[in-house]
């Protein structure tokens, strides 16, 4: 119910029925992460901040792991990425010691798609990606576990056509057999995405037929977005990314896109400005830098690109 309130916009009520649930289970271990994922999503980082800041770390294991990784979307959002990569990797360590490989995996994804879709360090995504899988060690998982489409896809978002590839085939070699619909989906996203990269915007029938399949609404707005924009379709980009930002938290067990709302106002920005929408243009130009305003220093002279256009588009 939260989830859905927060989806429709309805904060207040959203937060209410989390606090509902804090009193008839109180010591539910999820709950602080939760809230404060809430309201880090909903652009109210410094509210989010406090909530994680508030009484002892949960003593169960996997609640322990989901607070540190909310502690650093949180980051993530606000442009403090060398923070969040040191809250991600302290994540992933704690995986590793108390939960299971495959665990481990799933959470240190969410470096190399910070560096590379929101840093914009491909070549430091695929060297951090490289790196959890030889921590890993793929083949000592089941093939049911190994997430080759969602690795694939990573390579994939990152541009690097090859290595995808390399993935789906180890994909259809060694676990297509076991048809889980979640890992056909992201198989066929992924392809389709390389498609994308090399052909552009031929490839992007493909593209909306495979998105089809994946029962993330959000994720498949984010995925239609990003083919869009890398194939030079101004227009569908914005259309995909405004329906992104406009389903709010998120819907299902997905949690990989959580930090990306920030990057997408930027990308909104640029996108509505290239296509003459000035007033759009500076609505989003002027949310990435509000929330940005104190990011890390190199990445400043995006904050700054971004309330200089938004100035000129629509004074205030």
């Amino acid at each position: 119910l939260m989830t859905a309130l927060a989806a429709l916009g309805r904060l207040d009520e959203a937060i209410a029925v989390r606090d509902s649930a804090d009193v008839v289970q109180a010591d539910e271990p999820y709950g602080k992460a939760s809230r404060a994922l809430l309201l880090a999503t909903a652009g109210q980082p410094e509210r989010a901040r406090s909530v994680l800041a508030q009484g002892p770390p949960t003593t169960y294991a996997a609640a322990a792991v989901w607070e540190v990784h909310v502690s650093g979307i949180i980051e993530e959002l606000t442009g403090h990425l060398d923070l969040a990569e040191e809250r991600f990797r302290a994540a992933e360590r704690l995986m590793a010691e108390q939960l299971t490989p495959s665990d481990q995996l799933l959470v240190g994804m969410f470096l190399p798609w910070t560096l590379s879709w929101i840093e914009g360090d491909s070549a430091r995504a695929t060297i951090e990606l490289e790196a959890l899988l030889e921590r890993v060690e793929l083949a000592s998982l089941s093939p049911f576990n190994r997430e080759y489409p969602f690795i694939a896809l990573t390579y994939a978002l990152n541009g690097d056509d090859e290595k995808a590839s390399a993935m789906l085939a180890r994909y259809r070699a060694e676990a297509a057999r076991l048809r889980d619909p979640l890992s056909e989906a992201r198989a066929g996203i992924a392809q389709a995405l390389v498609r994308v990269n090399a052909s552009g915007p031929s490839a992007l029938a493909e593209l909306e037929s495979a998105v089809e399949s994946y029962r993330c609404a959000r994720c498949r707005d984010f995925f239609l977005g990003h083919g869009y924009e890398v194939a030079g379709v101004p227009n569908r980009a914005i259309e995909a990314y405004e329906r992104f930002l406009a389903r709010r938290f998120f819907d299902g067990n997905v949690f990989i896109g959580l930090g990306l709302n920030t990057s997408v106002h930027e990308r909104l920005g640029r996108l509505h400005d290239q296509v003459g929408n000035a007033a759009q243009a500076a609505e989003h130009y002027r949310a990435f830098a509000d929330l940005w305003s104190d990011a890390d220093a190199d990445l400043q002279p995006r904050v700054h690109h971004a309330a200089e256009r938004a100035a000129a588009l629509s004074p205030r």
